[in-house]
């Protein structure tokens, strides 16, 4: 399912295409011994984490609290993924509970300080 799309979140693969449904897919690989082969429909179109990293790094951009945990709080930047706004990163004082600065749906600003395409992790700042 990891190559279907680049969707953030979806139920189930009929979310994505439906029984019948004819599609254009790029072939990753094919094991002849074990009779498999794998496929990715999500290789057919530009990676909107490139896409977001080449415009949107260093800059301040609105997003959406998603989960508040421990180490921080992870908050939607784009419609395809979240960033982590780490506990040290939420305000200029000290916090030692993400709690205590953001809720779940708060509306916030963040700076995007540090993307890794590699791992496909986004660093987020509440302090600028």
């Amino acid at each position: 399912m990891a190559e279907l799309t680049w969707a953030h979140h979806f139920e189930a693969v009929s979310d994505i295409v439906e029984v019948g449904q004819e599609v254009t897919i790029v072939v990753l690989g094919v094991d002849v011994e074990r009779e498999r082969a794998s496929f990715s429909l999500k290789a057919l179109y530009p990676d909107p984490l490139e896409e977001f990293a080449r415009v949107q790094f260093g800059r301040v951009v609105p997003g959406r609290v998603e989960r508040v945990v421990r180490i921080g709080a992870f908050v939607q930047v784009h419609e395809n993924f979240a960033g982590l706004v780490p506990i040290h990163e939420l305000a200029e004082r000290d916090a030692d509970q993400p709690e205590s600065v953001l809720q779940i749906d708060d509306e916030v600003m963040v700076e995007v300080a540090g993307i890794n395409l590699h791992r496909r992790r986004i660093l987020l700042s509440l302090r600028s």
